[in-house]
């Protein structure tokens, strides 16, 4: 999983495409998780600033052939606030995603959880952008496993003043 995962982080700092890792290829959303965390300890972001979901919608996960949405860390040293300015050279085939971003004031159990329990974990919302890279060649070709453990898109983020979460938010 390391080796996976130290491939992966030279992609990253080369600002190059990722390749197929061929024999280092995690073969299951759960192997491609194991390399995500690699990835995480070796950039030295555990724990992590906070976490994303991407492939949210069912014609994504339908395309990337997984059974529901997919999760990545979010770094810490990607994250920054309004009126941060970034260039555009300092990312791969950059794009941007409208997001809103959630800060808990408790914990969640692991597992399912209802609206109401989700939603009165809830302490802050905030706008957000988030930074997406297309650093590969044929993304559906190199496999959900391997989009996984790279972050699933994630380049960067920029989110807004928070607000207090409540009744009248929801």
């Amino acid at each position: 999983m390391s080796e996976a995962a130290q491939s992966i982080l030279q992609s990253r700092r080369d600002r190059g495409m990722l390749a197929p890792l061929g024999a280092l290829t995690p073969t299951d959303p759960a192997a491609g998780y194991a390399v995500q965390v690699a990835l995480a300890r070796l950039m030295g972001d555990l724990p992590p600033a906070g976490f994303k979901i991407g492939a949210t919608t069912a014609q994504m996960q339908a395309y990337l052939g997984l059974d529901g949405p997919a999760a990545g860390f979010v770094p810490a040293a990607g994250l920054h606030a309004t009126g941060a300015r970034l260039a555009f050279n300092d990312f791969v085939n950059p794009g941007v995603e409208c997001e809103i971003a959630l800060r808990l004031g408790r914990d969640l159990a692991p597992g399912p959880c209802t609206i109401d329990q989700a939603a009165a974990a809830i302490a802050q919302v905030f706008a957000g952008i988030e930074i997406v890279e297309r650093r590969y060649e044929d993304f559906v070709s190199l496999g959900a496993p391997t989009l996984i453990a790279d972050q699933v898109f994630h380049a960067g983020g920029v989110i807004g003043e928070p607000r207090r979460a409540g009744p009248a938010s929801r």
